[in-house]
């Protein structure tokens, strides 16, 4: 009887103990992905954005993906399956490759996103003052200030 009550033991710690990653997502714990899962998520998504869609990505920004670890965001919606987003902020753009279902499944949707980054963006929230606005202007251009509304007293 001791023979068979030791390796079940051992059995049971080895299958209760090496349990993965769990994430808790609106109060149920789901499987989640190991670090080196995750690492071969982001060299899965590299290799689709090289070969699936060469047209993309220029040979510079393939050499600026392969040189730099990509942003990398998962949303678990069941065990090890979800939406992963891996992001590249590359000088120009910003590339993401997108993975949606079964995470690490060669059956799982996967898209491209990429958008431009803007220049400037103007903050249009902060009230500037009427000098700060004079400076912006060129200086051999200056504009006048806006009259202000006055009440004229009729006699």
């Amino acid at each position: 009887m001791k023979k068979f009550l030791f390796p079940a033991f051992v059995l049971l710690v080895l299958l209760c103990g090496c349990k993965g990653p769990t994430v808790m997502v609106n109060g149920v714990e789901y499987e989640a992905l190991s670090e080196e899962e995750v690492k071969e998520l982001c060299s899965m998504s590299e290799m689709y954005l090289r070969n699936n869609v060469p047209n993309v990505i220029s040979e510079q920004e393939s050499r600026t993906i392969r040189s730099f670890d990509p942003e990398c965001t998962i949303k678990y919606n069941g065990d090890r399956s979800g939406r992963a987003v891996i992001r590249w902020s590359l000088p120009k753009r910003n590339i993401e490759v997108v993975f949606d279902g079964l995470l690490l499944d060669p059956s799982a949707k996967c898209w491209v996103q990429s958008e431009e980054k803007q220049p400037e963006v103007l903050d249009f929230t902060k009230k500037s003052t009427l000098r700060e606005q004079q400076k912006a202007v060129e200086p051999g251009k200056r504009k006048r200030a806006p009259r202000r509304n006055r009440r004229r007293a009729r006699q």
